[in-house]
Protein backbone atom coordinates (compact mmCIF):
# COMPACT_ATOMS: atom_id res chain seq x y z
CA UNK A 1 0.00 0.00 0.00
CA UNK A 2 1.65 3.36 -0.92
CA UNK A 3 2.33 5.83 2.05
CA UNK A 4 1.24 9.52 1.49
CA UNK A 5 4.85 11.48 1.19
CA UNK A 6 3.39 15.32 2.04
CA UNK A 7 2.82 16.04 5.42
CA UNK A 8 -0.88 16.21 6.57
CA UNK A 9 -1.22 19.14 8.43
CA UNK A 10 0.20 22.47 8.31
CA UNK A 11 -0.90 25.47 10.72
CA UNK A 12 -0.85 28.79 8.90
CA UNK A 13 0.04 32.09 9.91
CA UNK A 14 -0.12 35.96 8.76
CA UNK A 15 3.32 36.22 10.97
CA UNK A 16 6.70 35.69 9.13
CA UNK A 17 8.92 32.68 9.11
CA UNK A 18 11.25 34.14 11.89
CA UNK A 19 8.54 34.93 14.13
CA UNK A 20 6.95 31.30 13.79
CA UNK A 21 10.26 29.74 14.42
CA UNK A 22 10.52 32.00 17.88
CA UNK A 23 6.76 31.20 18.66
CA UNK A 24 7.58 27.75 18.59
CA UNK A 25 11.01 28.03 20.53
CA UNK A 26 8.77 29.90 23.48
CA UNK A 27 6.11 27.59 23.38
CA UNK A 28 8.00 24.07 23.78
CA UNK A 29 9.77 25.67 26.15
CA UNK A 30 6.83 26.58 28.25
CA UNK A 31 5.12 23.62 27.84
CA UNK A 32 6.28 20.76 29.75
CA UNK A 33 4.64 17.88 26.78
CA UNK A 34 7.11 19.00 24.41
CA UNK A 35 10.35 18.48 24.07
CA UNK A 36 12.91 19.81 21.59
CA UNK A 37 14.92 16.63 19.84
CA UNK A 38 18.44 18.07 20.15
CA UNK A 39 19.91 15.60 18.61
CA UNK A 40 18.35 17.06 15.40
CA UNK A 41 19.71 20.65 15.58
CA UNK A 42 18.16 23.65 17.03
CA UNK A 43 19.95 26.80 14.60
CA UNK A 44 18.00 26.85 11.29
CA UNK A 45 14.04 26.92 11.03
CA UNK A 46 12.98 23.92 10.85
CA UNK A 47 12.46 21.62 14.44
CA UNK A 48 11.94 18.42 15.56
CA UNK A 49 9.41 18.42 18.58
CA UNK A 50 9.02 15.60 20.97
CA UNK A 51 5.58 14.59 22.12
CA UNK A 52 4.51 11.55 24.18
CA UNK A 53 7.60 9.81 23.04
CA UNK A 54 6.99 10.72 19.16
CA UNK A 55 9.36 12.91 17.04
CA UNK A 56 7.48 15.41 14.72
CA UNK A 57 9.47 17.42 12.70
CA UNK A 58 8.38 21.16 11.92
CA UNK A 59 9.01 22.65 8.37
CA UNK A 60 8.72 26.34 8.63
CA UNK A 61 8.42 27.92 5.19
CA UNK A 62 6.42 31.09 3.41
CA UNK A 63 3.15 29.76 2.15
CA UNK A 64 2.95 29.65 -1.87
CA UNK A 65 -0.13 30.59 -3.13
CA UNK A 66 -2.58 27.62 -4.35
CA UNK A 67 -3.23 27.46 -7.80
CA UNK A 68 -6.83 27.51 -7.46
CA UNK A 69 -8.67 28.50 -3.27
CA UNK A 70 -8.80 25.42 -1.13
CA UNK A 71 -11.68 23.96 0.31
CA UNK A 72 -12.70 26.08 3.25
CA UNK A 73 -14.79 25.35 6.72
CA UNK A 74 -15.33 26.94 9.41
CA UNK A 75 -12.91 29.50 9.20
CA UNK A 76 -12.64 33.24 9.43
CA UNK A 77 -8.94 34.08 8.12
CA UNK A 78 -8.76 34.43 4.28
CA UNK A 79 -6.70 32.19 2.61
CA UNK A 80 -4.60 34.91 1.33
CA UNK A 81 -4.05 36.55 4.50
CA UNK A 82 -1.38 33.55 5.37
CA UNK A 83 2.17 34.08 5.19
CA UNK A 84 3.56 31.24 7.11
CA UNK A 85 3.23 27.43 7.39
CA UNK A 86 4.50 24.77 9.34
CA UNK A 87 4.26 21.21 8.31
CA UNK A 88 3.98 18.69 10.46
CA UNK A 89 5.67 15.40 9.61
CA UNK A 90 6.78 12.02 11.30
CA UNK A 91 10.08 11.50 12.62
CA UNK A 92 11.72 8.85 10.61
CA UNK A 93 10.75 6.24 13.04
CA UNK A 94 7.08 6.74 12.09
CA UNK A 95 6.85 6.33 8.74
CA UNK A 96 3.40 5.48 7.82
CA UNK A 97 1.91 6.30 10.91
CA UNK A 98 -1.19 7.86 9.41
CA UNK A 99 -2.70 4.03 9.00
CA UNK A 100 -2.24 3.06 12.88
CA UNK A 101 -4.94 4.83 14.73
CA UNK A 102 -3.32 5.26 17.90
CA UNK A 103 -0.71 7.51 16.12
CA UNK A 104 -3.24 9.38 14.15
CA UNK A 105 -4.40 10.44 17.37
CA UNK A 106 -1.34 11.57 18.85
CA UNK A 107 -0.17 13.03 16.11
CA UNK A 108 -3.48 15.26 15.94
CA UNK A 109 -3.00 15.78 19.57
CA UNK A 110 0.35 17.09 19.04
CA UNK A 111 -1.13 19.40 15.96
CA UNK A 112 -3.90 20.69 18.17
CA UNK A 113 -1.46 21.76 20.91
CA UNK A 114 1.19 23.48 19.10
CA UNK A 115 -1.80 25.28 17.21
CA UNK A 116 -3.21 26.18 20.33
CA UNK A 117 0.26 27.60 21.76
CA UNK A 118 1.64 29.33 19.06
CA UNK A 119 -1.71 30.97 17.91
CA UNK A 120 -2.24 29.15 14.43
CA UNK A 121 -4.24 31.17 12.38
CA UNK A 122 -5.73 27.91 10.12
CA UNK A 123 -5.09 24.23 9.74
CA UNK A 124 -4.31 22.96 6.04
CA UNK A 125 -5.16 19.38 5.51
CA UNK A 126 -3.07 18.93 2.13
CA UNK A 127 -4.31 15.76 1.39
CA UNK A 128 -7.57 17.61 1.48
CA UNK A 129 -7.11 20.58 -0.05
CA UNK A 130 -8.70 21.96 2.96
CA UNK A 131 -8.26 24.79 5.10
CA UNK A 132 -10.15 24.75 8.48
CA UNK A 133 -10.48 27.34 11.01
CA UNK A 134 -8.17 26.36 13.97
CA UNK A 135 -11.44 26.96 16.60
CA UNK A 136 -13.01 24.00 14.86
CA UNK A 137 -10.22 22.09 14.22
CA UNK A 138 -9.59 22.28 18.21
CA UNK A 139 -12.75 20.81 19.51
CA UNK A 140 -12.94 18.05 16.85
CA UNK A 141 -9.67 16.91 17.62
CA UNK A 142 -10.11 17.34 20.93
CA UNK A 143 -13.53 15.31 21.39
CA UNK A 144 -11.27 12.35 19.47
CA UNK A 145 -8.58 12.07 21.65
CA UNK A 146 -11.27 11.81 24.39
CA UNK A 147 -12.91 9.56 22.86
CA UNK A 148 -15.49 11.00 20.50
CA UNK A 149 -15.58 10.46 16.71
CA UNK A 150 -13.07 10.65 14.07
CA UNK A 151 -13.24 14.43 13.37
CA UNK A 152 -14.22 13.72 9.62
CA UNK A 153 -15.18 17.40 8.92
CA UNK A 154 -12.06 19.38 9.76
CA UNK A 155 -9.82 16.46 8.17
CA UNK A 156 -11.91 15.39 5.12
CA UNK A 157 -13.35 17.34 1.92
CA UNK A 158 -17.16 15.77 0.86
CA UNK A 159 -18.06 16.84 -2.32
CA UNK A 160 -21.48 16.25 -3.92
CA UNK A 161 -22.13 14.19 -6.71
CA UNK A 162 -22.63 15.48 -10.19
CA UNK A 163 -26.38 13.40 -10.09
CA UNK A 164 -27.03 14.93 -6.05
CA UNK A 165 -27.54 11.84 -4.53
CA UNK A 166 -24.37 11.49 -2.84
CA UNK A 167 -21.14 12.13 -1.58
CA UNK A 168 -17.41 11.68 -2.33
CA UNK A 169 -14.61 11.91 -0.18
CA UNK A 170 -11.23 13.18 -0.89
CA UNK A 171 -8.14 12.51 1.95
CA UNK A 172 -9.42 9.84 3.95
CA UNK A 173 -6.99 8.14 1.61
CA UNK A 174 -4.02 9.48 3.52
CA UNK A 175 -5.62 7.44 6.52
CA UNK A 176 -7.03 4.02 5.24
CA UNK A 177 -5.66 3.95 1.61
CA UNK A 178 -9.22 4.30 0.38
CA UNK A 179 -11.33 6.81 -0.69
CA UNK A 180 -15.53 6.70 -0.36
CA UNK A 181 -18.57 7.35 -2.52
CA UNK A 182 -21.67 7.29 -0.81
CA UNK A 183 -24.80 7.47 -2.67
CA UNK A 184 -28.54 7.33 -1.87
CA UNK A 185 -31.54 7.64 -4.63
CA UNK A 186 -34.27 9.72 -2.12
CA UNK A 187 -32.30 11.71 0.98
CA UNK A 188 -32.02 15.55 2.13
CA UNK A 189 -28.10 15.99 1.91
CA UNK A 190 -28.11 16.78 5.91
CA UNK A 191 -28.97 13.23 6.08
CA UNK A 192 -26.55 11.75 3.72
CA UNK A 193 -24.20 13.89 5.06
CA UNK A 194 -24.59 11.88 8.68
CA UNK A 195 -24.19 8.49 7.07
CA UNK A 196 -21.19 9.77 5.50
CA UNK A 197 -19.42 10.56 8.43
CA UNK A 198 -20.89 7.44 10.02
CA UNK A 199 -18.77 5.56 7.15
CA UNK A 200 -15.85 7.93 7.27
CA UNK A 201 -14.82 7.20 11.16
CA UNK A 202 -15.61 3.40 10.77
CA UNK A 203 -13.16 3.29 7.95
CA UNK A 204 -10.77 5.77 9.52
CA UNK A 205 -11.02 4.23 12.81
CA UNK A 206 -11.12 0.23 12.02
CA UNK A 207 -9.08 0.37 8.75
CA UNK A 208 -10.00 0.04 4.99
CA UNK A 209 -13.13 -1.72 3.67
CA UNK A 210 -11.62 -5.37 2.17
CA UNK A 211 -14.89 -7.13 1.91
CA UNK A 212 -18.54 -6.32 0.54
CA UNK A 213 -21.08 -5.74 3.76
CA UNK A 214 -24.13 -4.86 4.65
CA UNK A 215 -24.33 -2.53 7.48
CA UNK A 216 -27.67 -1.33 9.41
CA UNK A 217 -28.60 2.28 8.54
CA UNK A 218 -29.51 5.15 11.39
CA UNK A 219 -32.65 4.43 10.29
CA UNK A 220 -34.68 0.76 11.17
CA UNK A 221 -35.76 -1.08 8.15
CA UNK A 222 -32.88 0.48 5.88
CA UNK A 223 -29.37 -1.07 5.10
CA UNK A 224 -26.21 0.21 3.63
CA UNK A 225 -24.28 -2.01 1.08
CA UNK A 226 -20.38 -1.42 1.48
CA UNK A 227 -18.52 -2.78 -1.58
CA UNK A 228 -14.40 -2.31 -1.20
CA UNK A 229 -12.66 -1.33 -4.66
CA UNK A 230 -11.83 -2.73 -7.58
CA UNK A 231 -8.42 -3.61 -8.49
CA UNK A 232 -6.13 -0.43 -8.96
CA UNK A 233 -8.60 1.70 -7.39
CA UNK A 234 -9.17 3.69 -4.01
CA UNK A 235 -13.16 4.23 -3.94
CA UNK A 236 -15.57 2.31 -1.75
CA UNK A 237 -18.79 2.43 -2.76
CA UNK A 238 -21.83 2.35 -0.46
CA UNK A 239 -25.64 2.47 -1.00
CA UNK A 240 -28.41 3.43 1.01
CA UNK A 241 -31.02 0.80 0.70
CA UNK A 242 -34.31 0.07 2.20
CA UNK A 243 -35.89 -3.28 2.48
CA UNK A 244 -34.79 -6.55 3.70
CA UNK A 245 -31.14 -7.57 4.22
Amino acid sequence: MTVTSAPLLSLCFGKSEEEVRKTILAAVARNPLLFLDEHAGRAGRDQTVIFEGLSFKLQIARSRKPASAPKTIFISTQPDMIATSVAIEFGPNLAGGLRIPAIVKAYLEFASILASEIDAAAVRVHAANLICGVDYFLEAVTSYVAGGPFPALALIAFDPLESGKGFQTTGLAAFSGQELVFEADTMPKSEMMRRVVRLVHDIAANGPIAHAETLPDIDEGAYIDVVPPDAGSLMVSAYLRFGAK
